[in-house]
């Protein structure tokens, strides 16, 4: 990333670099276990567990993450602003 962005810049081009790496990432790795499971849904029998990889794992608690200091954020900001205008 460029130097001299602002923080908001950054973090929205990090949040959506995360988000396109997480999409571009199977959810389960293993082309048995997803045969499996696409057996079992059709079959009406799905038993709701998937395989996931680490790196997955890892990249949707960054995700996860990131997302909850942005609205605490802007719980504060809001909480902050309603203070300053008597509501």
């Amino acid at each position: 990333m460029p130097k001299g962005q602002s923080p908001r810049n950054r973090m929205n081009a990090r949040y959506s670099l995360l988000s396109k790496q997480l999409e571009s990432m199977p959810e389960d790795y293993s082309m048995v276990t997803k045969l499996r499971r696409k057996v079992k849904e059709f079959l009406g029998t799905s038993d709701g567990q998937m395989v996931t990889s680490v790196k997955r794992e890892n990249l949707l608690k960054k995700v996860k993450k990131m997302e909850s200091t942005v609205s605490e954020k802007f719980r504060s900001q809001r909480n902050i602003s309603e203070e300053q205008n008597g509501g």
